[in-house]
């Protein structure tokens, strides 16, 4: 993946990413995020409460997803349309959080909006479980005020030992 970047849609996005990786920090200071992009979508998948055994069952990841824009492909990227690609470069690593924050600061402070893809891929079991892309059904509905008050709960906690607000 040298030399391969993934366009973000705005200023907004960056630091929306660098909040969310922030947080992720938190929830492991030696944590790896996946970023894998399907058509103009860049899904970035962390785990944010660790599971129990070899292949991390029962635990807990984050994902956010970010319009992106294309960007031109390096030579050696995955052919688009390909059976290995993941659209529209064939960009799905696991990388080091701290590699996409440096990057993140970087931009912040150009004002680029093009996130290079850290060269260096790590291992983390649970980048193997992703949510499945359809076949959704509806369980149950949940009373908003009941789903409000946990996640303000939850994103205070957090946001609490990220340094955030």
């Amino acid at each position: 993946m040298n030399g391969a970047s993934i366009r973000l849609a705005d200023a907004f996005d960056v630091a929306d990413l660098e909040t969310f990786l922030g947080r992720a920090r938190t929830a492991d200071p030696e944590g790896a995020v996946r970023l894998a992009v399907h058509g103009e979508v860049l899904l970035v998948t962390t785990r944010l409460v660790p599971g129990a055994g070899l292949f991390g069952a029962g635990g807990v990841l984050g994902l956010r997803a970010f319009a992106v824009r294309p960007v031109k492909e390096p030579a050696e990227a995955t052919a688009p349309g390909s059976p290995d690609s993941a659209a529209p470069f064939g960009v799905d690593v696991v990388v080091a959080v701290d590699a996409v924050m440096d990057r993140l600061a970087r931009m912040k402070r150009t004002g680029d909006l093009d996130l290079p893809v850290p060269p260096v891929q790590v291992a983390a079991p649970w980048a193997g479980h992703a949510p499945p892309r359809s076949g959704w059904e509806p369980l149950g509905v949940l009373q908003p005020d009941a789903l409000r008050a946990v996640a303000k709960a939850g994103i205070a906690e957090i946001a609490t030992g990220a340094g955030g607000p």
